[in-house]
């Protein structure tokens, strides 16, 4: 299996704490192992108040991201380009449901996870919209390691270093990978008006409040395992107002990993201030 799908972890600095992780979390033998000693952990609910959701978005050509894809995994077509969003957040108390007395002992880590929409969402055993993950990464050790050992759905890198932060009507983005397997992000973005919507988008979405709705509105996310066509299959569910969702302006944005994959496409980016997420359970699909 390419590493494309397979998102080894990588630990950002070089150590050896880091090597032994690097070996351990990669181990085939030691990913069967927790998937079963924590499968009681895969069907928990967990729930996080989420801050400052900021959503970019590229209409891109497949030919760009193949590479990406696994074989049984179709992805929801729009014109010959397919969408792409990176999603960017702080999470708010990130734990297990069943914890809600204890809440202020759990961590509120910063979250990027970068997707596509998937079409055949049917043949993982769905009927609702469902996004492809094909990278998490997350701001806290604690909350990278344990989702690499307790989840199947979150295949979560640790950067070196992770921002996202409010200033005013400004949000800026900065991740930086180190030796990780993260991508390498900067972007700044504000507060604008719905002149920001990229022609691109407008021929074919002319209603941006549908378009929205299809960006957030996923109730299923799929990830591909490190063992050949193993896939993890999470319920989610994000409760917002969608009156409360701003549009932005990119001001700037760099990343090496993007340029190969977005190009000079234009990004139609939206924050949503505040929501409340939900992830029901993952579970394991084998496909043939």
């Amino acid at each position: 299996m390419s590493k494309s799908y397979q998102n080894p972890f990588r630990y950002p600095r070089k150590s050896l704490t880091g090597n032994l992780l690097n070996k351990l979390l990669n181990n085939i033998f030691f990913i069967k192992l927790k998937r079963v000693l924590f499968y009681a952990f895969s069907k928990t609910t967990l729930t996080s108040n989420v801050t400052n959701v900021v959503y970019l978005n590229w209409l891109i050509p497949f030919e760009k991201i193949e590479h990406l894809v696994p074989p049984h995994v179709q992805l929801k077509i729009y014109g010959e380009q397919v969408l792409f969003t990176i999603l960017t957040y702080k999470h708010g108390k990130f734990g297990p449901a069943f914890l809600k007395p204890f809440k202020k002992i759990m961590g509120s880590p910063l979250q990027s996870n970068w997707r596509f929409y998937i079409e055949n969402n049917n043949d993982f055993g769905m009927q609702e919209p469902a996004i492809f993950f094909i990278r998490n990464c997350i701001d806290d050790r604690a909350y990278a390691i344990g989702s690499r050992v307790c989840s199947n759905i979150l295949l979560t890198d640790l950067p070196n270093t992770f921002e996202h932060r409010l200033e005013k009507d400004c949000y800026t983005t900065h991740i930086q990978p180190g030796l990780s397997n993260a991508p390498d992000l900067f972007v700044r973005v504000k507060h604008t008006d719905a002149a920001a919507v990229p022609e691109k988008f407008k021929t074919l979405f002319p209603d941006t409040q549908a378009l929205i709705r299809l960006l957030c509105e996923q109730e299923f996310a799929v990830a591909a395992q490190p063992d050949k066509d193993v896939y993890a299959v999470a319920q989610i569910k994000l409760v917002f107002d969608v009156q409360t969702i701003q549009l932005l302006e990119v001001l700037e944005y760099k990343s090496t990993w993007l340029d190969a994959v977005v190009g000079d496409s234009p990004c139609f980016a939206f924050v949503i201030p505040e929501l409340h997420f939900t992830s029901l359970k993952d579970t394991l699909k084998t496909m043939r």
